[in-house]
């Protein structure tokens, strides 16, 4: 017999992945910053790690993130990653770093 109703498990469908990066000079609020904008886009970031290493001259600590955002379907009206990427460029350059997203 049993025929229940279990669980169904619906899986967004992804309407635009792209990987992010950010490097440059460790300060507080990096991560918050970079992750608000994502978020001001509707992007969700899937996975993300961090790195830190003292920087060559300077004794100051180099600090990375990278990671993978989505957007899911259905992408909101004007959803542009132009635009987004424009956005961290201007991010990083007020934070001293180097933003990036790629498709």
């Amino acid at each position: 017999g049993g025929g229940g109703g279990g669980d169904v498990e619906v899986t967004p469908r992804i309407g635009y992945s792209g990987r992010f990066s950010l490097t440059g000079a460790d300060h507080p609020g990096m991560v918050h910053r970079l992750t608000t904008l994502l978020s001001r886009h509707n992007l969700s970031i899937d996975r993300m790690s961090t790195t830190q290493e003292e920087a060559p001259f300077g004794g100051a600590t180099l600090f990375g993130v990278a990671g993978t955002a989505n957007a899911y379907e259905p992408l909101a009206d004007g959803f542009d990653p132009t635009k987004i990427g424009m956005e961290l460029e201007e991010l990083g350059e007020e934070m001293n770093c180097d933003v990036k997203l790629v498709e």
